[in-house]
Protein backbone atom coordinates (compact mmCIF):
# COMPACT_ATOMS: atom_id res chain seq x y z
CA UNK A 1 0.00 0.00 0.00
CA UNK A 2 2.87 2.36 0.76
CA UNK A 3 4.32 1.79 -2.68
CA UNK A 4 1.02 2.69 -4.29
CA UNK A 5 0.82 5.93 -2.32
CA UNK A 6 4.22 7.06 -3.56
CA UNK A 7 3.04 6.79 -7.15
CA UNK A 8 -0.20 8.66 -6.59
CA UNK A 9 -0.71 12.39 -6.15
CA UNK A 10 -0.83 13.79 -2.59
CA UNK A 11 -4.45 14.78 -3.13
CA UNK A 12 -5.38 11.18 -3.87
CA UNK A 13 -4.01 9.89 -0.55
CA UNK A 14 -6.92 11.48 1.31
CA UNK A 15 -9.44 9.56 -0.73
CA UNK A 16 -7.75 6.25 0.07
CA UNK A 17 -7.99 6.90 3.83
CA UNK A 18 -11.67 7.67 3.50
CA UNK A 19 -12.26 4.39 1.70
CA UNK A 20 -10.70 2.43 4.58
CA UNK A 21 -13.12 4.00 7.07
CA UNK A 22 -16.09 3.11 4.91
CA UNK A 23 -15.04 -0.53 4.75
CA UNK A 24 -15.11 -0.85 8.56
CA UNK A 25 -18.67 0.43 8.67
CA UNK A 26 -19.76 -2.12 6.10
CA UNK A 27 -18.53 -5.01 8.27
CA UNK A 28 -20.90 -4.01 11.08
CA UNK A 29 -23.82 -4.02 8.70
CA UNK A 30 -23.04 -7.56 7.58
CA UNK A 31 -23.52 -8.97 11.10
CA UNK A 32 -26.98 -7.41 11.29
CA UNK A 33 -27.92 -9.00 8.01
CA UNK A 34 -27.03 -12.47 9.31
CA UNK A 35 -29.47 -12.07 12.22
CA UNK A 36 -32.23 -11.03 9.84
CA UNK A 37 -31.63 -14.12 7.72
CA UNK A 38 -32.06 -16.40 10.75
CA UNK A 39 -35.38 -14.77 11.56
CA UNK A 40 -36.60 -15.28 8.04
CA UNK A 41 -35.95 -19.02 8.26
CA UNK A 42 -38.31 -19.31 11.25
CA UNK A 43 -41.25 -17.98 9.24
CA UNK A 44 -43.72 -20.53 7.87
CA UNK A 45 -43.50 -21.33 4.21
CA UNK A 46 -46.45 -20.29 2.12
CA UNK A 47 -48.23 -22.98 0.13
CA UNK A 48 -47.83 -22.62 -3.59
CA UNK A 49 -50.97 -22.76 -5.69
CA UNK A 50 -50.90 -25.19 -8.57
CA UNK A 51 -51.44 -23.57 -11.94
CA UNK A 52 -53.81 -25.27 -14.35
CA UNK A 53 -52.30 -26.04 -17.70
CA UNK A 54 -54.12 -24.61 -20.67
CA UNK A 55 -54.78 -26.92 -23.60
CA UNK A 56 -53.26 -25.73 -26.82
CA UNK A 57 -55.53 -25.61 -29.85
CA UNK A 58 -54.17 -27.18 -32.99
CA UNK A 59 -53.97 -24.80 -35.91
CA UNK A 60 -55.33 -26.00 -39.25
CA UNK A 61 -52.95 -25.66 -42.13
CA UNK A 62 -54.27 -23.69 -45.08
CA UNK A 63 -53.71 -25.10 -48.54
CA UNK A 64 -51.86 -22.77 -50.84
CA UNK A 65 -53.39 -22.13 -54.26
CA UNK A 66 -51.05 -22.51 -57.18
CA UNK A 67 -50.75 -19.41 -59.31
CA UNK A 68 -51.00 -19.81 -63.07
CA UNK A 69 -48.05 -18.44 -64.96
CA UNK A 70 -48.85 -15.97 -67.70
CA UNK A 71 -47.09 -16.48 -71.00
CA UNK A 72 -45.14 -13.46 -72.13
CA UNK A 73 -45.61 -12.32 -75.71
CA UNK A 74 -42.41 -11.89 -77.64
CA UNK A 75 -41.92 -8.45 -79.10
CA UNK A 76 -40.66 -8.20 -82.64
CA UNK A 77 -37.40 -6.32 -82.89
CA UNK A 78 -37.17 -3.56 -85.45
CA UNK A 79 -34.19 -3.84 -87.73
CA UNK A 80 -31.92 -0.84 -87.69
CA UNK A 81 -30.66 0.55 -90.96
CA UNK A 82 -26.92 0.24 -91.21
CA UNK A 83 -25.07 3.42 -92.07
CA UNK A 84 -21.85 3.16 -93.94
CA UNK A 85 -18.87 4.52 -92.09
CA UNK A 86 -16.31 6.51 -94.00
CA UNK A 87 -12.90 4.90 -93.86
CA UNK A 88 -10.08 7.13 -92.75
CA UNK A 89 -7.04 7.23 -94.96
CA UNK A 90 -4.01 5.84 -93.16
CA UNK A 91 -1.05 8.13 -93.41
CA UNK A 92 2.57 7.10 -93.09
CA UNK A 93 2.84 8.62 -89.60
CA UNK A 94 0.03 6.45 -88.25
CA UNK A 95 1.61 3.29 -89.64
CA UNK A 96 4.76 3.89 -87.60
Amino acid sequence: KKKKNKKQNPNQKKTIKNKKKKKKKKKKKKTKNIKKKKQKKKKKKKKKKKKKKKKKKKKKKKKKKKKKKKKKKKKKKKKKKKTKKKKKKITKKNKK
